[in-house]
């Protein structure tokens, strides 16, 4: 099941396998349409594209994610140069569920840095 797969890693997994199944999100996503998204995750390759984004990038990473290799990171600031990358400590694959003040500071902090950027 997708939700143990996204909390491995994480320093509070049942938790967060409890607040992934009860989140809204969860109950409401049919499989087709989960099984749609991962396919779609499978076949599209947009590394070619990630050069031509002239838009702020960041990647909000769990430091401990078992589903994003700890390459991906790096290989996309190769593509993407001006792509910033954040890590949260002891997150798996969804650390704006397991870690969620820690992350919406970065964001907030972020956003409070790069204001002058838009």
């Amino acid at each position: 099941e997708f939700s143990v797969l996204a909390a491995k890693g994480d320093d509070i997994p049942r938790q967060t396998i409890r607040d992934l199944r009860t989140s809204a999100a969860y109950g409401n996503t049919s499989t087709k349409t989960l099984v749609s998204g991962l396919d779609m995750l499978r076949d599209a390759d947009l590394r070619s594209d990630m050069s031509e984004l002239k838009c702020r990038v960041v990647m909000l990473l769990g430091e401990r994610d078992h589903l994003i290799a700890k390459t991906t990171g790096p290989a996309t600031q190769i593509l993407c140069p001006h792509t910033q990358l954040a890590y949260i400590t002891t997150a798996g694959h969804a650390p704006f569920i397991s870690k969620v003040k820690p992350t919406a500071d970065m964001i907030i902090k972020y956003n409070q840095t790069h204001d002058h950027e838009q």
